[in-house]
């Protein structure tokens, strides 16, 4: 069973509390939101697989010897900002061995700006990682990030076209990007995106062409556009992605009767595109 933390609780690394979740060692998933630790949170729960999401002010993070034998699903790290010492996180989740954490979530607040996050990089090795909320730029691939098979970045609002730097990524498998790019135009320069599976692209509201070179994404299976309402026409290259078997595509009722007519799309086994009533 799943154990939930939400709201404020004064006490919740002090002593009354961590005793009793000591004894719960068949806990496996504990989620906490907005919780407030009047001390730094420590755990002793060899069971647990998911832990999320932990203030990375609350949590005492050079006390995770737990994670080299438990191993974790997930780990999430909320409150992030420009003070957070995010070298001391990636410092203690080396110690713990992330090579048995299969996803890192990162997530600051609502109105400010995650710090630079290049430490990320030193990480060996890291299967999926996820960032929510503003970044004045994306990690620098060195190290951990080349290792990256699953990437969601959520309300990042970059100012830069994150593709140059994704595509360069060998191992990056599925992308999301929702309110990731603030930008009108992403460029996918020649074989870029070599074992890109799924691609989801979502919320780019300023999006009105996406460019792309010769040998682009060659094991893309999956493709989804939503919400990107100045989007009116896809790259030609659409149509000879020979692994391509489904497209799905929200957007306003004139361009999807655009692109149905296009014929970019004729050879793709699933489609579904439409318009959303929002923006009909």
């Amino acid at each position: 069973m799943p154990f939930f933390f939400s709201g404020v609780v004064e006490n919740l690394g002090s002593i009354p509390i961590a005793p009793m979740w000591r004894k719960i060692r068949s806990l496996r998933h504990l989620y906490m939101s907005d919780v407030v630790c009047s001390e730094p949170l420590k755990l002793d729960i060899w069971k647990l697989i998911s832990l999320a999401f932990v203030s990375i002010y609350d949590y005492a993070f050079e006390n995770l010897g737990w994670m080299r034998k438990t191993g974790l699903n997930l780990l999430g790290i909320e409150d992030i900002d420009e003070n957070a010492n995010v070298s001391k996180l990636v410092a203690s989740l080396k110690k713990g061995d992330i090579n048995h954490c299969s996803c890192l979530a990162l997530r600051g607040f609502h109105f400010r700006c995650m710090p630079c996050l290049d430490e990320i990089g030193k990480i060996y090795m890291l299967p999926t990682l996820k960032l929510n909320r503003r970044l004045a730029r994306l990690p620098k691939t060195q190290g951990g990030l080349y290792r990256v098979s699953d990437l969601v970045l959520v309300n990042t609002c970059l100012d830069e076209d994150p593709m140059p730097l994704l595509e360069e990524l060998p191992k990056l498998k599925r992308l999301k990007l929702r309110n990731a790019y603030t930008g009108q135009e992403m460029v996918i320069k020649n074989n870029g995106f070599p074992k890109l599976c799924v691609l989801n692209i979502n919320e780019l509201w300023n999006l009105r062409n996406i460019l792309v070179g010769e040998g682009v994404m060659p094991k893309l299976e999956q493709l989804e556009i939503k919400n990107c309402p100045h989007l009116e026409t896809l790259p030609k290259e659409i149509g000879s992605m020979k692994c391509l078997r489904k497209f799905k595509m929200l957007t306003t009722r004139h361009i999807a009767t655009k692109i149905k007519n296009s014929g970019l799309i004729s050879k793709i086994l699933e489609v579904d595109i439409g318009p959303l009533s929002s923006m009909a």
